[in-house]
């Protein structure tokens, strides 16, 4: 017997019926591609009905997906309208002290939105404080902080709105034979380990910056040693021949 589907998956389909193409598709949602086929081949089971057809060259929506599509469209509206009703409602009283989370400094989005932040709702207060990979999704959960700015992808449960797109870049060693191009593909490092992130972190999360499995299917091999800071990964590269990947602001 067919089962309700998440609200989560219906947004992931709407995503790629736009799309048409799983790769831009996790990328637009932050998650990796082999979770995103995970999630909408758990939603056809849920809902009973083959919803897309899989090809190596192009991605289409079968006649059920199509005939869905509004009603999948209507219960994500739905939803959206009934949990900012319940944030509404939920909201504690106005207070002059907003918290707020960083894994990195000095991203240009970040002054902006303290800019409009400041002109829209003046806050005598803004107390900041540092958030990393393996305590920011706990510290917005919990209520540590009020809002982050985080490198995703997020867990669910979690309402993001992506500031900006920055380019990955490569960790090596500086004595790899790599480490003095200005470009490498992920075929050129298919021989090295990556130094990959605590498995306190959350599992999407690692396996989105590892690119794991490459994008021809290929798992990665990791190194031995792991981090629980970008820091303490870049550090575990300058030591040895494994490779590590950052975004390019965090990179910095």
């Amino acid at each position: 017997m067919a089962t309700d589907p998440s609200a989560h998956q219906l947004r992931l389909l709407l995503v790629l019926a736009e799309e048409l193409h799983f790769g831009r598709a996790a990328k637009r949602l932050y998650i990796s591609q082999p979770a995103l086929s995970r999630q909408i081949r758990s939603l056809e089971e849920h809902l009973g009905v083959p919803l897309v057809e899989r090809s190596t060259r192009r991605v289409e929506l079968t006649a059920a997906g199509e005939a869905l599509l509004p009603h999948v469209r209507a219960v994500v509206s739905a939803v959206d309208g009934l949990r900012g009703a319940a944030e509404v409602e939920a909201r504690p009283p106005a207070s002059d002290r907003v918290v707020l989370g960083s894994y990195v400094s000095g991203l240009p989005a970040m002054r902006i939105l303290l800019d409009e932040l400041r002109q829209r709702h003046p806050v005598p207060e803004v107390e900041w404080r540092t958030v990393g990979p393996i305590d920011q999704a706990r510290a917005l959960l919990d209520g540590d902080v009020d809002a982050a700015f985080c490198y995703g992808p997020m867990p669910e449960g979690i309402q993001t709105l992506p500031l900006a797109t920055e380019r990955r870049l490569v960790c090596l060693p500086d004595t790899h034979p790599l480490a003095d191009r200005k470009a490498v593909t992920l075929a050129d490092l298919a021989d090295l380990p990556v130094v990959g992130f605590s498995p306190q972190i959350d599992r999407e999360w690692r396996e989105f910056w590892a690119v794991d499995p490459r994008p021809d299917g290929t798992p990665v091999r990791y190194a031995d040693q792991t981090g629980t800071t970008l820091e303490a990964c870049i550090a575990l590269v300058a030591w040895g021949t494994a490779s590590g990947s950052s975004p390019k602001a965090a990179g910095n």
